[in-house]
């Protein structure tokens, strides 16, 4: 009895904590490559949000950057 309960507490149970942690989603995202934009594509992905009172701001696809004004404007 003692024999064997060594051999689960020593093999048998890290085994199964170990193999707990390794996630799908957690080996994913590790491997993702992340696309680097530059910044004439982040200066041209701006598009005007119009508001319900008839005036807009302005949203950014890539940085989901918000302004009231772009810079171009001022």
């Amino acid at each position: 009895m003692r024999k064997s309960l060594c051999v689960y507490l020593m093999f048998i149970l890290p085994v199964i904590i170990f193999s707990a942690n390794t996630n799908d989603n957690t080996r994913n995202q590790r491997n993702k490559r992340v696309k680097v934009h530059t910044s004439e594509e982040i200066q041209k992905a701006w598009f005007k949000v119009p508001w319900s009172n008839g005036d807009h701001y302005w949203h950014n696809r890539i940085t989901g950057e918000d302004r009231d004004h772009l810079r171009d404007e001022l």
